[in-house]
């Protein structure tokens, strides 16, 4: 593990690289430097790491003043805000998360099998195996949720509670390697991933034209977010498997989304009055999933003003002019690695100028200011301290795929020119 402890160090805010415009071959020789140095920090980590929320992880979190729910959250929060990393002190492992894995298995398959020399298939193999061997225990179809436990305001959820997003995510992992490979048995899993979704999930809104899943078996919570990352997967698979029935359920799922979006082309993150933020990486997600959705034979028109508005509200917003961009809608800071969401969203939604613009300044700021020189991405940039920690979900997985996102894209770019 990359040392993560002592003083806290500002993320060379006041540097000034950055100021002009990257064409597509600066910003795809960027990406290929960031990454191969990410790359080699990742394997030799073998994908495991630590997580902002993985603090009930702890034997401590097993002491009786933690049977209180907002004891698991404060404990939860305070790891997750330090600037030092007390979890080998706490006897919190690293750990293999589903979800990190996922976006590293499509971060490898979105690459060419010639960027590895030593064998693009070999590591995809590994991944799917990993992403195997943590699944959800106790269910009929492939499903995945986090390695750790976690607390909300309503309930303690296991570790490895199946969630929408995590099978979602691994769901696409798993078309992503069947697209680069033609392996069959990686469509499979798919499949039965959609079983989960559909046949193991609460139908918390279910008309003739919308429909709401929660985000785990075990709750009724309506997200915005997650149903469109389960209405995009649901058109994938759908699609290659020409079901009907799914592409309807997609359809429906992403009804209730865009319908939830507000005037001014946001989403905030959920129905419930206390889940009314709006954040940068949650509004990725809905519009790559929409993007995928579209994408998909399921998609048509009908959602293209929906995506259109979002994506208009996510540049003015959350954009700043030196190229970075801010994890809330109303403050500068801080600045979050999961901004890496944010460029593949720009990836993946209709391209123009500004859309490209936006994406190579990004990726310019998140690899200048927030790369260490051993590889990893660091956490969160403050305004005036960093939080250095690597998380691997959280950041590096994140950066993995969105690098890979990013290269894509330029790499499409520079065909069609």
């Amino acid at each position: 593990m990359a040392p993560e402890n002592g003083p806290m160090k500002k993320c060379r805010l006041s540097d000034a690289h950055g100021t002009g415009r990257l064409n597509a071959g600066r910003s795809r020789a960027l990406i290929l430097k960031s990454l191969s140095i990410l790359t080699e920090y990742v394997e030799r980590e073998s994908y495991r790491g630590f997580d902002p929320y993985d603090a009930l992880l702890s034997p401590a979190a097993s002491h009786p003043v933690f049977n209180r729910p907002l004891m698991r959250i404060v404990f939860t929060q305070i790891l997750r805000r330090l600037p030092f990393n007390p979890r080998p002190m706490l006897g919190i492992p690293p750990g293999l998360n589903p979800k990190g894995l996922s976006l590293f298995l499509s971060g490898y398959a979105a690459r060419p099998a010639a960027a590895f020399p030593d064998g693009r298939e070999a590591r995809i193999r590994l991944l799917v195996r990993l992403l195997h061997e943590n699944r959800s225990p106790g269910y009929e179809h492939p499903c995945w949720g986090y390695h750790f436990p976690w607390q909300n305001r309503n309930q303690l959820y296991p570790s490895y509670t199946p969630t929408l997003v995590n099978t979602g995510f691994a769901g696409h992992a798993h078309l992503d390697a069947y697209a680069a490979t033609g392996d069959p048995s990686l469509l499979k899993v798919a499949e039965g991933s959609a079983g989960f979704i559909l046949e193991s999930l609460p139908r918390v809104v279910d008309d003739e034209t919308r429909l709401c899943l929660g985000y785990t078996p075990l709750d009724r919570s309506r997200i915005f977010n997650s149903n469109a990352i389960g209405a995009a997967f649901l058109a994938r698979v759908g699609s290659v498997r020409n079901r009907r029935d799914w592409l309807h359920s997609a359809r429906r799922m992403m009804n209730w989304v865009a319908e939830h979006q507000r005037p001014d082309g946001s989403w905030v993150y959920g129905e419930a009055p206390t889940q009314g933020w709006i954040d940068l990486h949650h509004t990725a997600f809905i519009l790559e999933s929409l993007s995928r959705y579209q994408s998909s034979s399921a998609g048509n028109r009908a959602f293209a003003p929906v995506l259109e508005r979002g994506t208009a509200y996510f540049l003015r917003t959350f954009f700043r002019e030196d190229g970075s961009a801010s994890l809330w809608h109303d403050r500068p800071f801080p600045k979050d690695i999961h901004a890496f969401a944010a460029v593949s969203a720009l990836c993946a939604v209709p391209q123009n100028d500004a859309v490209r613009i936006r994406r190579r300044s990004l990726i310019r700021w998140l690899v200048t200011h927030m790369q260490d020189p051993s590889g990893y991405f660091y956490y969160q940039a403050h305004r005036h301290y960093c939080i250095r920690i690597p998380y691997m979900r959280w950041s590096q997985a994140w950066a993995f795929y969105g690098l890979s996102a990013g290269l894509a894209a330029e790499r499409s770019r520079e065909a069609g020119s």
